[in-house]
């Protein structure tokens, strides 16, 4: 639903909205518009993050959680709303060294492997485990361009094949739907 392609927000002597790509902020008392960068819109039972185009934190979350646990968990909103903030808080990078380092990564995989992760990296984008050849070739990748587990996870999350996997662009004109995390300054 996303509020049917967004709905004016009313704050104090403002009037705010998002419809399809374009924003604006309208003063009450004179109703003269400006363009604006709105990155999130948040209602009564819902937030939307907008800011999925480029190195937006909405497109590098859906692009992570893609990757890491699969397109499905793009409807856990309290998922999204969690890896939005810590985005937000500390950036990709950071926080995918973190999900390594605190065996989250491995959790998610199955085991604290290479073999383990590309395969589960792979099956996540492609929806299908792969070829022992495909396998082999993507272990060499890591291995011949010495890339660790966060830099191999940061570098799949970038990928073309992750955007058209997740639906990045369906996602971007209906925007990402998130509930607040909790420690949000």
């Amino acid at each position: 639903d996303v509020r049917s392609a967004y709905n004016l927000s009313i704050r104090d002597d403002y009037v705010g909205f998002f419809n399809g790509f374009a924003s604006g902020i309208f003063h009450k008392t004179d109703m003269k518009s400006s363009q604006t960068d709105a990155e999130r819109l948040k209602f009564k039972d819902i937030n939307v993050a907008i800011d999925i185009e480029g190195d937006g934190h909405a497109g590098q979350a859906v692009r992570l959680i893609t990757s890491v646990a699969g397109k499905g968990t793009l409807n856990d909103k309290a998922i999204v709303g969690e890896v939005l903030e810590y985005i937000d808080q500390i950036g990709l990078s950071q926080l995918i060294e973190i999900l390594v380092n605190a065996n989250v990564v491995s959790s998610s995989v199955g085991g604290t492997s290479n073999e383990n992760l590309v395969s589960h990296l792979y099956s996540n984008i492609v929806g299908s485990p792969p070829s022992q050849e495909d396998l082999e070739w993507n272990l060499n990748f890591m291995r011949d361009n010495n890339l660790s587990q966060a830099q191999t996870i940061e570098l799949v999350a970038g990928l073309d094949a992750t955007a058209a996997s997740a639906n990045l662009t369906g996602i971007q004109s209906q925007g990402l739907e998130y509930f607040e995390f909790g420690w949000s300054s």
